[in-house]
């Protein structure tokens, strides 16, 4: 197994302000399985593509996936409203012009967020950051950050999708507007909320699987955490596939 160097892994970054190439998202929320799994269509050449589905036998939504040396200026990952590459895209990943940073553009059907939403990594802390707002309640005065942090693991939410000993966990941080940044005993009522991992075996299709542990509901849709969760699960994995890592 080749050596991870998380230190060099890019930070993400999420904004509407900050255009990407010409398309209209869909707009509308899509819903994701509580456990889904990515089977290769093409191969790692132009254009790779994939899609989700719970079994290789009933594709839901598909995907595509750029090279950043061959496809300069177009994004990452694209996932679309269904199975068909002509289907409408509902988000997207996009390397930043100094490939240390990624956006993630979402439909507008997604809750309004003047701030944007932000992915970001501290680089050398193993951990991958993002945030969305949510409303705090209808009498509340303001909105309060719902903060959700990548964690490499190899416990047993990993272990669950059956795949690999390795992969990625997504904790939702406690507390309101939540500092990623600090440690304190709050961090104990931490949930892990999904997981992620890889997968290669001869002759099989099947490349990655992704877990929520939490039961969804049409208000998680709504206000967009599960988007943001798949598609920033889905930047990690692409810089995985793009430079080589754990395979």
């Amino acid at each position: 197994m080749a050596h991870i160097d998380h230190d060099n892994l890019p930070s993400y970054e999420s904004t509407r302000e900050q255009s990407l190439p010409t398309y209209e998202p869909l707009q509308r929320n899509i819903a994701f399985p509580a456990q889904f799994f990515i089977y290769q269509k093409t191969g790692l050449v132009r254009p790779f593509t994939a899609f989700i589905g719970t079994e290789e036998s009933s594709p839901l939504y598909h995907i595509d996936l750029g090279t950043v040396m061959l496809d300069p200026g177009q994004p990452n990952v694209v996932l679309h409203a269904d199975a068909s590459q002509d289907s409408p895209i509902v988000a997207s990943v996009k390397a930043a012009p100094d490939g240390d940073r990624y956006q993630i553009q979402t439909g507008s059907s997604y809750p309004p967020n003047p701030e944007g939403l932000k992915v970001s990594s501290r680089r050398g802390s193993r951990k991958y950051t993002f945030s969305v707002e949510n409303e705090a309640g209808e009498n509340a005065k303001g909105q309060e950050r719902q903060v959700f942090e990548w964690r490499p693991s190899r416990g047993k939410q990993v272990r669950s999708l059956g795949l690999r000993d390795y992969g990625w966990k997504l904790v939702r941080l406690s507390g309101s507007n939540s500092d990623a940044s600090s440690t304190s005993s709050a961090e104990k009522a931490d949930k892990v909320v999904a997981a992620w991992s890889k997968y290669s075996e001869s002759g099989s299709k099947k490349i990655f699987g992704f877990r929520f542990f939490e039961e969804s509901t049409s208000e998680d849709q709504r206000k967009g955490w599960e988007i943001m969760a798949v598609m920033t699960g889905l930047a990690i994995w692409h810089v995985d596939i793009m430079e080589g890592y754990m395979y």
